[in-house]
């Protein structure tokens, strides 16, 4: 598998600007099941943002079950991502999170990094489908991840 380098020749990033890792989280409370709940991301306007990967990570918002490499939950959401910048949707239908996203220790890294350019705003959406939302879950935080690079 051929791993994405920005500062080789024919990269899509610009050549000697500064850049450096950085991530956009968002957190989802008070969800209801089967409706949608939406954040958007304003990116940087210093710096374009290519996004490598997504991780999630659902808990009780009370904090009363301690999570553990055995009790991590994956929990029933759709996710839909649309690029703001050009009002691209990037995936034809919401999909399960656990499809597009990882936890910390297995993130999902995107084969190629997504560009979202300086100013521009990442809008997401989540539907919860999980009968279990409020008894085994009631939180959700989502991590987009990757670098910037400064303009």
């Amino acid at each position: 598998m051929q791993v994405f380098d920005p500062t080789t020749a024919g990269a899509s990033t610009p050549a000697n600007k500064p850049m450096d890792w950085y991530s956009y989280p968002l957190t989802f409370i008070s969800m209801t099941i089967n409706v949608a709940s939406s954040q958007n991301i304003q990116i940087d306007a210093a710096s374009n943002f290519y996004l490598t990967a997504i991780t999630f990570r659902a808990y009780l918002a009370a904090g009363t079950t301690a999570l553990t490499a055995n009790t991590s939950i994956i929990p029933g959401v759709t996710l839909l991502l649309t690029d703001g910048g050009s009002s691209r949707q990037l995936m034809q239908n919401p999909v399960d999170l656990s499809s597009i996203g990882g936890n910390g220790a297995w993130p999902h890294r995107l084969l190629y990094p997504r560009l979202f350019k300086a100013n521009s705003v990442i809008l997401t959406q989540i539907v919860p489908y999980d009968a279990s939302l409020s008894t085994g879950w009631d939180a959700l935080r989502i991590n987009f991840e990757g670098f910037r690079i400064y303009n």
